[in-house]
């Protein structure tokens, strides 16, 4: 009895070696994997045409066979985010959102193109988060809190790019527009609430000034002065206006005519100092500029217009030191370092001439070099909204 279970019990190992042998044995008949690289390379180039619903047809047949392609599912949450489609969008990339900053960024601009502001929000708040360094969902997040009366937050937003970044012409450019913008929600208010103040139409001076409408400023300054003569701080913005102007003469007699009222006016003593180191007065010059710096010393431009008024009294060593205060504000400025370079020159320390010299070249040179360069990729980036 036992020997015969014993035999069963070979028998049937041996049946199932032989099973597995030649179940290895069969060819696998499994079909090899289609490549959707022509198929995509087909859909981008029906999405750069502009031809959106086609593209979209072509990453759904796509994700059909490969619905792991990460570029297919991209480029139709693309193709329905560009028909403005943002809902199927933002289905089309549930499996990326929340893990990829570039499927967040398509939705929120999607939505922000919809006016639909406080979904943009959501999704490009989640991109700049995911994120940091990308410039698109930062603009696109500004816009849409400026939108939403969040001008203050705007800002601040693009300021924290341009912290970690440098500056960057398009990103300077809407933090100008969203301060316009907010300046002009401000103006807007007290021109109802006090049409014929004097305070209004400073404001206005002031705005166009921002603007670089500087004979539009005068006109307005001008109007703020015949409503209040004595209102201290118009005589400021005048000469200011001036000044950018070129009019020398008119900003000095408005400058002094402030300076009167008002010895202890940052700014105004520095645009005179300015004027008089233009008119080569060092002498005059230098006590509003010390004046300037001691007041507000964060006035880089008034440490500069210092230091050339006593290279023209050849003090160089005070000369040197206040042009050095510039350049550790602002290591960048290509200009200080010209101007610390020539009064080192003339000190006699060829040295450090020549190292401030190679500083001015390099970031003249550096400069120029980012001017030429765009700073987008645009073949890359969603179109901006005209």
């Amino acid at each position: 009895m036992l020997s015969t279970r014993r035999r069963v019990f070979r028998d049937v190992r041996h049946i199932l070696a032989l099973i597995a042998v030649c179940c290895a044995a069969i060819p696998s008949t499994d079909l090899p994997t289609e490549n959707p690289q022509p198929a995509l390379v087909k859909a981008q180039a029906l999405e750069e045409q502009g031809l959106f619903e086609e593209a979209a047809k072509e990453y759904q047949a796509i994700l059909k066979s490969t619905p792991n392609s990460q570029e297919a599912q991209l480029g139709l949450g693309r193709s329905l985010a560009n028909q403005g489609r943002c809902e199927l969008s933002a289905d089309a990339l549930r499996g990326l959102l929340q893990r990829q900053a570039e499927a967040e960024t398509v939705v929120g601009i999607c939505f922000f193109r919809s006016h639909e502001l406080g979904q943009a929000v959501t999704y490009l708040e989640r991109a700049v988060r995911l994120a940091p360094a990308a410039k698109a969902p930062r603009i696109y997040l500004s816009r849409a809190y400026a939108g939403s009366g969040r001008s203050d937050q705007a800002i601040a937003n693009l300021k924290t790019w341009l912290v970690r970044n440098g500056d960057d012409a398009e990103v300077l450019y809407w933090i100008g527009k969203f301060y316009e913008e907010s300046a002009q929600a401000t103006f807007d208010r007290m021109a109802q609430a006090h049409p014929n103040s004097y305070l209004l139409y400073e404001l206005q001076g002031a705005q166009d000034l921002d603007k670089k409408e500087y004979q539009k400023a005068v006109a307005a300054i001008q109007r703020a002065l015949a409503v209040a003569p004595d209102a201290p701080g118009l005589h400021y913005w005048l000469g200011n206006a001036y000044w950018h102007l070129r009019s020398l003469d008119k900003a000095q007699t408005e400058l002094e005519t402030e300076l009167r009222t008002n010895p202890y006016h940052a700014q105004a003593n520095y645009l005179l100092g300015d004027i008089l180191v233009t008119l080569r007065d060092p002498q005059k010059a230098i006590p509003f500029l010390e004046r300037a710096v001691a007041l507000n010393p964060g006035i880089w431009d008034a440490h500069r217009a210092l230091g050339r008024a006593l290279v023209m009294q050849n003090k160089l060593a005070e000369a040197i030191r206040e042009f050095q205060i510039v350049a550790d504000a602002n290591p960048r400025d290509e200009t200080i370092h010209g101007l610390l370079s020539n009064a080192y020159r003339r000190s006699g320390n060829m040295t450090m001439a020549m190292q401030e010299q190679k500083l001015f070249e390099k970031l003249s040179a550096e400069r120029l070099e980012r001017v030429r360069k765009p700073t987008v990729d645009e073949a890359t980036s969603p179109p901006a909204q005209p």
